[in-house]
């Protein structure tokens, strides 16, 4: 075939890249605000239930106005579900999370697999990832099916340490608090 019979595909491909390709936008900014703001309170401890709310109210609005656009979006607007209190927040925030990872945001994998596991612990069933724990008096890790995942898919698809490290992490810390 010569060269000028390719015209028409070499047309066709590139208007199929150009379509392709994601216009890159900024990350909203509003969304990156409530989750800085989520995270000083934590930090802080001064978080408060009715901003948590509040938050997830205007999260909710970015969601349904097209709002979530890059992968930090999403994995701010996870973060926020993260901390609701229904399974639907727990859902939302595993969803959203994993959308964030698809987009190749990687400090997402950690928020996909807690908010998985916070999910199964609020339905009663065993975490599976170890990456939930009390923390009333003294620290433990919640009910943890340990043959659901491997040490191997821990890091591949959440960047966690292996189980027994998780658990060695949690003894130290108990006892740096002296217990």
């Amino acid at each position: 075939m010569e060269l000028a019979q390719f015209k028409p595909y070499v047309l066709f491909f590139t208007l199929c890249i150009c379509v392709a390709t994601p216009v890159f936008s900024a990350p909203n900014s509003e969304l990156a605000q409530l989750a800085a703001q989520d995270q000083t309170e934590r930090q802080a401890g001064e978080f408060t239930y009715y901003n948590d709310i509040d938050r997830r109210a205007k999260v909710k609005e970015i969601i349904a106005a097209g709002g979530l656009k890059e992968a930090d979006d999403y994995y701010n607007a996870a973060l926020i579900f993260q901390h609701g209190t229904t399974l639907e927040d727990f859902l939302a925030a595993s969803q959203l999370a994993t959308k964030a990872v698809e987009l190749g945001y990687a400090k997402a994998k950690w928020l996909a697999c807690a908010a998985e596991d916070r999910y199964l612990i609020r339905t009663g069933k065993p975490q599976v990832w170890g990456t939930q724990y009390n923390a009333t008096n003294t620290y433990e890790l919640m009910t943890i099916d340990e043959s659901a995942k491997t040490d191997k898919e821990r890091l591949a698809q959440c960047n966690l340490k292996p189980l027994a490290q998780i658990k060695a992490d949690i003894k130290m810390r108990n006892l740096s608090k002296g217990f």
